[in-house]
């Protein structure tokens, strides 16, 4: 299957002009005119009747011409390169064989996430400060002091309910009182007065402790989300 897909992603690189044609010809069944689909069947199958290969067959139109002499289909070969950000990588296809030579650590990566709810803060009320943004998304709810709690600890858990207290109160879903959507896709953050700079959104996971247990018993999420990476300049790693 890589195979069938590379040789796609090969005829993709194949310039236009060998995709277009002026002649008015039938179609394939695949909607190419036929013109066309000839020359990206030669390309595919140069090696078919190639001079000197004893092939003993001339016309193309003959059923057994893209077969070996002991009746063996020919299979198709491509190779080409596809480049982004400057980076090439190298395909082909020989024989269902995919072979891709390039950059070693690029790589189309893949991640799931279980699902979030955005939150929008309440304009004209305080909001979450941006270098809090992960912390929030870990709080488990008011937390309550031990007894014999050390002036750390007692420092940890009043910024813990305090961020929770403006979570819960200042934050909320949209609603249909907006009436723009500055609201839900203007700027991320806001600058208050005196410099600081909060929240005016955060996404939360489905499980975060605003929500109590409302979604526990959710069916699974699956929302893919793709990344891709490439080697620093050099190769220092």
């Amino acid at each position: 299957m890589l195979a069938v897909a590379l040789i796609a992603v090969l005829l993709l690189l194949v310039p236009l002009d060998c995709l277009k044609s002026g002649v008015s010809s039938p179609s394939s069944s695949g909607g190419v005119h036929a013109a066309s689909y000839t020359k990206i069947r030669d390309m595919l199958f140069g090696h078919s009747g190639a001079c000197n290969t004893q092939h003993g067959r001339d016309d193309r139109e003959d059923p057994d011409y893209y077969t070996t002499n002991s009746g063996i289909p020919h299979l198709p070969a491509a190779s080409g390169f596809m480049t982004t950000h400057g980076t090439p990588r190298f395909m082909s296809v020989f024989e269902q064989t995919a072979i891709v030579i390039g950059e070693p650590k690029h790589g189309m990566w893949r991640f799931q996430e279980n699902g979030y709810i955005r939150v929008y803060r309440v304009q004209g009320r305080r909001g979450i400060p941006l270098e809090k943004r992960e912390q929030v998304l870990d709080l488990a709810g008011i937390v309550l002091l031990d007894a014999g709690a050390d002036e750390e600890e007692k420092k940890k858990v009043d910024e813990n309910n305090k961020l929770y207290g403006v979570l819960m109160a200042n934050y909320k879903h949209i609603e249909s009182k907006h009436s723009t959507l500055e609201y839900a896709f203007g700027e991320e953050v806001f600058e208050a007065e005196g410099g600081e700079k909060w929240l005016n959104w955060i996404d939360l996971p489905i499980f975060h402790s605003k929500f109590g247990s409302k979604y526990e018993y959710h069916v699974p999420i699956d929302l893919p989300l793709w990344y891709c990476q490439v080697s620093s300049a050099q190769f220092p790693h």
